[in-house]
């Protein structure tokens, strides 16, 4: 005959609610899967407490839509989320698409800034150039030079006006 325990025999270490020998069930219900049906818990359980306008509010759309109180916070949560979702993308979209006209425009102004600097050093250097060209083509007749070069200025003055009339 074998030794008498003075304890009972039980699992170590305990199971998960247990109760005086008794095993309780480890999740509430609520939460357990199902296993029948189609359905095969897809969906969590959300709950919460509001104003007793809300909940009327609420059990009225179920009414005129036949469909069941959970439904309407199903849907109406849905909705919220949706209208969440799309407003932190615009604000994002928003976001990214004046990053991207910001740079577009930079390089364009950055481009256009190059453009300017090199025209202005091709003119100069024209310039220069013709201002000897006229000063050995003169020698010491300087009048005569001075009001080329007053010419000049006016001629390029009004075609400078012109281009801009026209656009």
């Amino acid at each position: 005959m074998p030794p008498k325990r003075e304890q009972p025999a039980t699992a170590y270490p305990p199971a998960e609610g247990n109760k005086q020998g008794r095993a309780t069930a480890a999740t509430k219900a609520v939460d357990r899967p199902t296993h029948h049906g189609s359905e095969t818990r897809q969906t969590e359980q959300v709950t919460g407490r509001v104003p007793r306008h809300i909940k009327t509010a609420i059990l009225q759309i179920a009414k005129q839509n036949g469909w069941t109180e959970s439904k309407v916070i199903a849907t109406a949560c849905e909705a919220y989320l949706e209208h969440d979702l799309g407003e932190k993308f615009g604000v994002r979209l928003a976001a990214q698409v004046t990053s991207a006209m910001h740079k577009t425009l930079q390089h364009h102004s950055s481009h256009l800034s190059f453009l300017s600097v090199k025209g202005f050093r091709t003119s100069d250097e024209s310039r220069i150039l013709n201002t000897k060209v006229l000063s050995y083509l003169f020698g010491s007749d300087t009048e005569l030079y001075k009001q080329i070069v007053a010419q000049a200025q006016k001629e390029a003055r009004t075609n400078l006006r012109k281009r801009l009339e026209e656009e």
